[in-house]
């Protein structure tokens, strides 16, 4: 994909000789050097073994990388020297260290000739046409990103064929090892055209095909630009109306915070950075002379996509793509590279941890006699937290929702084929789950004060963390109209990345807030592998203490009064109204580049010894597996210094999470899909696919994810806007956009 999105870039910017990337002028350079000049070639055919078997293509291209990565007499006086001069593309795209499988291998004149080929041509039934990558837009790109997302690619172990329904390869077709041909009607095997033979995939081929199942899952799919044209005007209008009335200045367009939940290739970003800025240059008291037009229009966009625009998705590849169309839709003469940290994130946006909390009413038990009868703080949803100058806008009376368990974790426990299998471990979470929702008394709340109190301090640190980061690894900020601000930031890309990076580290308030919003989410997926690491609730609470270094000496003095007093009393959260701030009025303390990086080095293996709790590990792999995402957290800027985002665009999946059997089944035995199958055959194939350990693994592991994704979207402190109703993604999306957006923004949402 890497090798593809270098190729895109290139064509994009032999195309665009007013952005100056490469020499498309010079002689020298179209003709040993460019794309352009393969594009000649490409249908020149190969007579001789020698000229399809050698590497005169891969030599050209490499080199070509080499001169964008590196740059060619850059530093060099050119005076009376003629040959031309390449600027390095301080980038990860074109840097060789990045490349995981294909860094040192070797591709023939043959193949390459055939990428350059289906890159550079358009056919369409007898039509053959070039394509003009200089008009390359959201649309080519989003082509590719739906084609290349459903991919998977692997190396044949076996000789295979391909599969379909009888007569039928319209709807797709399987592979299935050539050993079991005798399996299937010559009428399902896809056959060559000419001979009647079936097409055969020796072993060692490398084999790149659709995954339909795998595109559902992660609900890839392009939406046209109509309709993200229409849907971006209309969410804008009002932003857009006042400006025209002269209720807000055009500068005020440039300060909307953008968030697409789905981004898949950034359609709707771009489509939003497309009509904001070209609102701003039209109404901006002056203007530009006509033939700087463009380039200040592009300079306009290039702000807002480095600076005021978010995006989430589950598909790592499409926040790649995404941040490649991002960057060929701003592009401008002498644009560094853009960098966009934590605002362009990979994650599940419906399956993740907030900043929110339950009143002390919620949760704490009520005295019966001797006993206390339990509150069900699981059947109540907890409110958002808010933000004023330097500290969270939190009663001491609050605590955080991702503090307490919640009766719905622990799903796998509904699956009854496996809770026959694992009795003892379901019976160990079934207790587990019982200590859980057992009645919290005074003492219990006063630990959660404690920890609540100190998430608080965290959260600053977090946010100032950030603060810091960003302005230390913004991109060049060149804005016509607005005065002061043509400021370069001289860092390197890698050191933009090391900087960024130190939000990893074991001692950093992001990290450590993080893990604990990640160990609440892991209890819901827990699953019986894990059963005997899973902890009590006061296990649970022990390690968030160890994690956050929870101490007494660290607490406000709301906190340490509230505990000293041991009332019932609620002390009010304050309501500072709906102004927004600024950094200087959130008390940020800015620090140098050094002073980031060596804030947490000394302290990095301070936190749990050497090695961090075994059930740390788990929750970790959990993480990474599912892709736990929690907006307030990842994006805290946004809300401590605007209260949410706002202008939220998008066209999120409508799809219901469902426990798709026979299409896992399908992967080995595609006849239960390809034929008209009953029942008993369908359970007899079923066993058979069990019977091989990687296959029921693979089985086991989509059904927990089913079930507890399912608990996770329906359980009411997540969702209380979609109880009673069928949950899908959509809702999800759409009722989560309720709580990103702010008192005064927008959401745009397609259906």
């Amino acid at each position: 994909l890497t090798i593809v999105y270098r190729l895109l870039f290139v064509f994009y910017a032999e195309s665009r000789t007013e952005l100056g990337i490469l020499p498309v002028n010079d002689e020298v350079y179209n003709r040993g050097y460019s794309l352009e000049s393969l594009r000649d070639l490409e249908q020149v055919r190969l007579i001789s073994q020698e000229s399809r078997d050698g590497y005169f293509f891969d030599d050209s291209i490499r080199h070509m990388f080499r001169l964008l990565s590196s740059g060619h007499k850059k530093n060099q006086d050119m005076t009376g020297d003629k040959s031309f001069s390449v600027r390095p593309i301080d980038s990860p795209l074109f840097n060789d260290n990045r490349l995981k499988q294909l860094k040192d291998v070797r591709i023939r004149n043959v193949k390459w000739q055939e990428i350059i080929k289906a890159l550079s041509l358009s056919r369409k039934k007898r039509f053959c046409g070039r394509i003009s990558y200089a008009n390359l837009g959201v649309n080519q790109l989003g082509s590719v990103y739906e084609s290349l997302l459903a991919f998977r690619g692997f190396y044949a172990e076996e000789d295979y064929i391909e599969v379909h329904k009888a007569g039928d390869p319209s709807d797709g077709t399987f592979l299935v090892p050539y050993s079991r041909m005798g399996s299937f009607d010559i009428k399902e095997v896809l056959c060559d055209a000419e001979t009647g033979e079936p097409k055969r995939l020796p072993k060692g081929t490398f084999v790149y095909r659709l995954n339909g199942r795998d595109r559902q899952k992660s609900a890839s799919y392009y939406t046209p630009e109509v309709l993200t044209r229409s849907t971006v005007k209309y969410t804008l209008k009002a932003f857009i109306d006042e400006v025209a009335e002269g209720k807000r200045k055009p500068q005020e367009l440039l300060d909307l915070k953008i968030l697409e939940p789905a981004m898949g290739a950034a359609a709707f970003q771009n489509e939003v950075i497309n009509q904001l800025a070209k609102a701003y240059m039209t109404y901006v008291e002056k203007k530009p002379a006509p033939d700087k037009y463009r380039d200040e229009l592009q300079k306009v966009k290039a702000y807002i996509a480095t600076h005021n625009v978010y995006g989430v998705d589950l598909n790592p590849t499409a926040i790649e793509l995404g941040k490649l169309s991002l960057w060929l839709n701003v592009i401008h003469r002498d644009m560094e590279p853009p960098f966009f940290a934590n605002r362009l994130a990979v994650g599940n946006a419906v399956i993740g941890a907030w900043l929110k909390v339950y009143s002390k009413s919620d949760v704490v038990a009520k005295p019966s006699g001797r006993r206390l009868i339990p509150t069900e703080w699981w059947t109540r949803a907890p409110h958002k937290i808010k933000f004023y100058q330097a500290r969270v806008n939190r009663s001491v009376n609050d605590i955080y929702h991702f503090l307490l368990p919640d009766k719905a974790m622990l799903a796998v426990l509904g699956i009854k084929e496996m809770k026959q299998k694992y009795q003892a471990e379901a019976t160990l979470m079934s207790a587990r789950l019982k200590d859980w929702t057992a009645a919290i008394g005074e003492a219990d709340f006063q630990k959660l004060q404690r920890i609540s109190a100190k998430i608080d301090l965290l959260l600053h640190d977090c946010f100032e963390t950030q603060v810091n980061i960003e302005r230390l690894t913004d991109n060049k900020r060149n804005i016509w109209g607005v005065p002061g601000e043509n400021t370069l930031n001289l860092e390197l890309y890698a050191e933009k990345e090391r900087i960024f990076d130190t939000r990893y580290r074991r001692d950093n308030a992001y990290y450590k807030l993080k893990m604990v919003m990640d160990y609440w989410c892991s209890l819901w997926f827990w699953e019986y592998n894990d059963a005997y690491s899973l902890p009590t609730r006061s296990e649970y609470w022990d390690e968030v203490e160890q994690l956050l270094d929870v101490s007494d000496d660290k607490l406000d003095k709301n906190t340490l009064r509230a505990l000293a007093r041991n009332t019932g009393d609620e002390q009010s959260m304050i309501d500072f109204g709906n102004e927004r701030m600024t950094e200087e009025q959130a008390q940020i303390i800015m620090k140098s580049k050094d002073e980031i990086l060596q804030s947490t080095r000394a302290a990095q293996q301070s936190l749990f010894a050497d090695e961090e709790p075994p059930r740390f590990l788990i929750v970790k792999r959990m993480a990474e597996r599912y892709r736990f995402f929690h907006p307030m957290l990842e994006f805290i800027e946004v809300f401590w210094l605007k209260g949410g985002f706002d202008i939220i665009c998008g066209n999120p999946p409508w799809l219901k999470l469902e426990f798709d059997e026979v299409g896992i089944m399908s992967e080995k035995f595609p006849e239960v899909v390809i034929r008209k199958t009953i029942a008993p055959d369908v359970r007899a194939k079923k066993e058979q696919f069990l019977s091989n350990d990687l296959l029921r693994e693979i089985y086991v592991s989509e059904q927990n994810e089913q079930a507890c994704s399912t608990a996770f979207l329906n359980a009411y402190c997540n969702y209380p806007l979609l109880v009673g109703q069928q949950t899908n993604l959509y809702k999800c999306v759409l009722t989560n956009g309720f709580e990103l957006v702010n008192e005064q923004g927008y959401i745009g949402l397609l259906h």
